[in-house]
């Protein structure tokens, strides 16, 4: 490669139809003064997204994984592509607001020793999405995770699920993956992401990796991107999201707690979707007198539960191409 960017973006696509269009269009309609270079990592899509994207936006590199790589290791693909000081993971579901590149490059400026930042993020109605829990995961933190299901519950307990404030600019120990931006240099130094992932849990793993080599982690609330938020996922199997995530999170454990980590963790999700589905029992019969209940979801709450036991009980595993499994 001869040509250098400003910025790399990398966008891996399965089936992200219109959204991956959307995206690509928010990019080229930012009109930066950036020399960016956008890369797309498409996964065995079949409906057409790929072919739209080359047609469409002939500056955009389109690159065929082979297969359904998942997000870690498809985004790795673009790695011997990357010619740029800076590059930004992105999800194809993501519209990105015009200042928001600029914002995101100037954080890093703030401290030599930032290796990734975060910005302020959206869903498509404009709502602010909450940022990441800030504390990394282990086997305790996601049992009670699951006992204290809602914001309101975790405000009580503020040392154990810290979050940052969206409205404020500060340092932060987790970055989402929906949009990630790092130095290219600090990339190389971690190895980009742990492709024993196929999907959920890598941006959790990555900052981990960036925070362990002495970079720091960067929120700043200047830049604007709206996320729409599981469009691959939706269009998969209804299982296939909640199982992939117990799945992730159980290699996650294993990484950093080993074997007995794993286990303790498929414990704690065990007990903790009993407990959830005991939760559940009266609500049937309480959600006339309680008018918070009326709009609750019963079927899927209990859906959900019922997979996480039988996951934990290795009843039922995610659905993962055999060439996603790392060696």
């Amino acid at each position: 490669m001869t040509d250098h960017f400003d910025l790399t973006i990398v966008i891996v696509n399965w089936n992200a139809g219109e959204a991956l269009q959307a995206c690509l269009h928010s990019i080229r309609d930012c009109r930066t003064r950036l020399r960016v270079q956008t890369i797309v990592v498409d996964n065995a899509s079949t409906d057409g997204s790929p072919q739209e994207a080359r047609t469409q936006f002939p500056e955009v590199q389109v690159l065929d994984s082979g297969g359904n790589l998942g997000f870690g290791r498809a985004n790795n693909l673009a790695r011997t592509q990357t010619n740029s000081e800076y590059v930004l993971f992105l999800n194809p579901d993501s519209i990105v607001r015009a200042g928001a590149l600029e914002a995101m490059i100037a954080a890093f400026g703030y401290s030599a020793e930032i290796g990734a930042v975060g910005c302020k993020m959206r869903y498509a109605d404009g709502k602010l999405w909450q940022q990441l829990v800030q504390r990394f995961p282990s086997p305790s933190i996601e049992f009670l995770g699951l006992l204290l299901a809602s914001r309101a519950a975790r405000r009580q307990f503020e040392s154990l699920f810290p979050y940052l404030d969206p409205d404020r600019s500060s340092y932060a120990s987790k970055l989402c993956g929906g949009c990630l931006m790092a130095r290219k240099k600090v990339l190389d130094e971690v190895g980009w992401f742990d492709q024993r992932y196929f999907m959920y849990a890598e941006d959790a793993d990555l900052s981990r990796s960036i925070s362990d080599r002495g970079w720091k982690l960067f929120y700043t609330c200047e830049g604007e991107v709206w996320h729409a938020g599981g469009e691959s996922s939706r269009r998969t199997a209804s299982d296939f999201p909640i199982l992939m995530q117990c799945e992730s999170m159980a290699r996650l454990m294993d990484k950093y707690y080993g074997r007995l980590g794993a286990f303790k963790y498929r414990i704690a999700i065990l007990a903790g979707a009993v407990l959830r589905l005991a939760a559940l029992i009266p609500v049937p019969f309480v959600r006339w007198f309680v008018p918070a209940l009326r709009q609750f979801h019963l079927s899927r709450a209990l859906h959900k539960y019922l997979l996480m036991v039988q996951w934990s009980l290795g009843l039922k595993r995610p659905m993962i191409p055999s060439l996603c499994h790392a060696p």
